[in-house]
């Protein structure tokens, strides 16, 4: 049986140190590089103005190939492989709906403007069957739930040969809107697009923001949304790794981490393998992950 698991404690440690951050000039960038891409931004200010009308029903999607694999190496401590090969430890990336997803994930969140209140979804393993495979699963399937009764179904696969796709899509009242599609109206007709021809990226962007704020001494603080953005993803593979539905303040206040406060060198990996060298995997309808 997995131990019981959830990263909420350091999420509320991060908002305090927001705060804190905001006490002391500090400026803070979290990595959410869409909210910085113009393009995005555009498409977001559209949407909250009613360019689709009401949102009915959102899903995004993070489709691809397998996941970067590191492999071991002889004399490595059980903690030194397990650092290098983060991407199939939970403990070190939270699993793909906070490694991954998160980044469409927090562009629903931006264009709600809200977060959900509870999760509730499945997942496993169907490509990953070694021990260098670590703990994690490879799909999941997680539906998030706003206040205002909003529906987003969250779609994650990494596993080779299968149909690839990403990005977040929405469907309202009036129209429909993504990143890459546009936004179109109810006959399928594109009213927008994204024009946007930067020769900058949005991950410099972030930066040139990030350094601007530093030079010119403007506010810039991302640890709210960037904070709550990563519990709604902890909270969805709370709920798949479960198999129960996972209420916000419910996943926010547990007390039970998976990543330790203090690690050195010479300090016990916190997941451990087997006589086999098998990692204990999560199993829904068994696994206490609150």
């Amino acid at each position: 049986m997995e131990k019981p698991t959830s990263d909420a404690p350091g999420i509320r440690k991060i908002l305090e140190t927001g705060k804190l951050a905001d006490m002391k000039n500090l400026k803070v960038v979290v990595g959410l590089q869409n909210r910085y891409d113009p393009g995005y931004q555009d498409m977001v200010r559209r949407i909250q103005k009613g360019a689709i009308g009401r949102i009915v029903s959102v899903t995004d999607y993070y489709l691809i190939g397998p996941v970067k694999e590191i492999r071991r190496r002889p004399g490595q401590t059980e903690l030194e492989y397990q650092l290098r090969n983060w991407r199939y430890f939970n403990w070190l990336w939270a699993g793909s709906p906070a490694g991954l997803q998160i980044h469409n994930t927090d562009v629903v969140n931006w264009v709600k403007n809200a977060y959900p209140v509870r999760a509730q979804g499945m997942g496993g393993r169907t490509s990953l069957n070694g021990p260098e495979h670590g703990d994690i699963f490879d799909h999941f399937f997680i539906e998030y739930e706003y206040a205002d009764g909003t529906k987003l179904n969250s779609q994650i696969r990494h596993v080779a040969g299968t149909w690839n796709k990403g990005g977040a899509n929405f469907w309202g009242c009036s129209g429909s809107a993504s990143f890459w599609g546009g936004i179109k109206n109810l006959k399928g007709k594109q009213t927008w697009k994204n024009t946007n021809k930067d020769a900058e990226s949005a991950y410099q962007i972030e930066h040139d923001v990030f350094f601007d704020a530093i030079r010119n001494n403007k506010r810039l603080n991302d640890t709210e949304w960037g904070a709550n953005s990563t519990m709604t993803a902890i909270m969805g593979r709370m709920a798949a790794h479960s198999g129960k539905m996972v209420e916000w303040d419910e996943a926010l206040n547990s007390n039970i981490v998976i990543a330790p406060a203090h690690l050195d060198w010479n300090s016990a990996a916190p997941v451990q393998p087997d006589k086999n060298g098998n990692y204990p995997i999560p199993t829904p309808g068994v696994s206490a992950i609150i």
